[in-house]
């Protein structure tokens, strides 16, 4: 496996130098575009060092004013807190009782970073599915330019690339029969997203069919959770019960469930353990083994969404598995452009769904907000969602469950009728639909929250 440091970046940075537009677009989207959660976070990692680390949700509460909001296990804040030593080093004291600033694009790049690794962890997986090392890093490139991982990441301002770094790096160990790295690997990642179990299970039941064995690797799997909630349970934090164990989007999953007219059963769980017998049940040893494990980690993030009340964010979480179709010739091009119709429907989804946050607010929260319009004011404000004649999210979410149906026929027609690999001549042959999807790929949702923006700028310059 590719070591992961900085000259394994060498050909993003080789992608950038040759795409002055892209890197101008994603640093200004960096900083003009932000979501608050992330705000909310890196204040709660500055109570990470106090006296007591066992009170720390407790302390953490206090200072912050809420209860039952810190919904993270301490991984996540650890990492934060770390991050944010050097920023005390320079001489800049923050405090979790007051706002963090511009200081929040110094939090930002963290994820931005792993984000990055996932990049090249992208390459590493593709190479063991095309071979040609050119090929793995176009593709891996088209990754880092998709529409869902760019709006997360980058317009969105999240973090949830650190649970799919620790997932890639935990398939790439797969991928060279590793089972003990890639279950330490998934391990991790479950500490950030409770989601990497419906990853690892398949997988690990792919490849091992001793049971003693399965035993083991699930027990590994468990032991960071365990050790993360431990501290916490023992010491009676009722603050960890409120906001870690009764976090409501962990609870989703359990609500999704059907009624036969006598009793009731999960539906999310019925799909994922047929998917879990499929693969136990597969033989491994098939030519194309490690396509199928692809096509399965697919279907099982993406059946998590179809089900589930989702946040916009964790859509990154399956964007690797949607890139990967690129891989098969018959897909190629039209797939470039059924994930820029995802990304639209998806985008009009956020808008509806979540005004006032997920919209031109993101703007208001960039390094320009102070300078712009009071989107928040009722009146002549243009929302994001004013611009679409449907605004039915009903109608929308009904589009968008039905894309992703799609796009698992996209990946099957790949195994099944279209093995064909593309090569760089393909990828050179489409490069005026590769420059499109990178661009629309990358401004879509910032160029509509721009157009809403101005609009209710222009407003407000009027009636001045």
């Amino acid at each position: 496996m590719q070591t992961l440091n900085f000259s394994s970046l060498a050909f993003i940075r080789e992608f950038f130098a040759k795409n002055r537009f892209l890197l101008i677009s994603f640093v200004l989207i960096f900083f003009f575009f932000q979501q608050d959660d992330l705000f909310f976070t890196a204040r709660v990692s500055l109570n990470f060092f106090s006296l007591k680390p066992w009170d720390f949700y407790e302390i953490a509460a206090k200072n912050m004013g809420s209860v039952g909001q810190i919904n993270y296990l301490p991984s996540t804040y650890l990492l934060f807190a770390l991050w944010g030593l050097p920023l005390k080093l320079f001489g800049i004291q923050l405090s979790p009782t007051e706002g963090i600033g511009l200081a929040v694009f110094w939090y930002k790049l963290l994820p931005a970073l792993f984000y990055l690794m996932c990049a090249v962890l992208m390459k590493t997986i593709t190479q063991h599915l095309v071979e040609d090392r050119k090929v793995a890093e176009q593709i891996a490139l088209l990754w880092l330019v998709s529409p869902l991982a760019f709006f997360s990441q980058f317009t969105f301002g999240q973090y949830d690339s650190f649970t799919l770094f620790f997932a890639l790096l935990g398939i790439s160990y797969y991928f060279k029969k590793d089972l003990t790295r890639f279950t330490w690997c998934f391990a991790v990642a479950l500490t950030f997203k409770y989601f990497s179990a419906f990853l690892f299970f398949p997988l690990l039941l792919a490849m091992e069919k001793d049971l003693k064995k399965i035993t083991k690797f699930g027990l590994l799997f468990l032991i960071p959770l365990v050790l993360e909630m431990a501290p916490y349970l023992i010491s009676g934090s009722n603050e960890f019960k409120l906001g870690v164990l009764g976090f409501s989007a962990a609870h989703r999953v359990f609500g999704v469930e059907v009624n036969n007219g006598s009793s009731s059963f999960n539906l999310l769980f019925s799909i994922w353990a047929g998917i879990c017998a499929y693969a136990y049940f597969w033989e491994s040893d098939s030519t194309d083994w490690k396509e199928r494990i692809i096509a399965i980690c697919g279907l099982s993030w993406m059946m998590v969404f179809f089900f589930i009340y989702w946040h916009p964010q964790w859509l990154i979480l399956m964007s690797p598995f949607m890139t990967l179709n690129l891989i098969y010739k018959k897909n190629f091009k039209d797939y470039l452009k059924f994930q820029l119709i995802l990304m639209a429907v998806a985008m009009v989804l956020f808008s509806l769904n979540w005004p006032g946050n997920v919209d031109q607010t993101l703007l208001k929260l960039g390094v320009l907000g102070k300078w712009g319009p009071n989107i928040w004011a009722t009146g002549d404000v243009m929302n994001m969602r004013n611009l679409f004649l449907i605004r039915s999210s009903e109608m929308w979410l009904s589009f968008f469950n039905a894309l992703l149906v799609i796009s698992l026929i996209f990946t099957f027609r790949g195994l099944v009728q279209g093995r064909e690999k593309i090569d760089l001549n393909d990828i050179a042959a489409a490069k005026k639909e590769v420059v499109t999807y990178s661009i629309v790929s990358v401004w879509m949702f910032p160029a509509f929250a721009l157009l809403a923006y101005l609009i209710t700028l222009i407003r407000d310059v009027w009636k001045a």
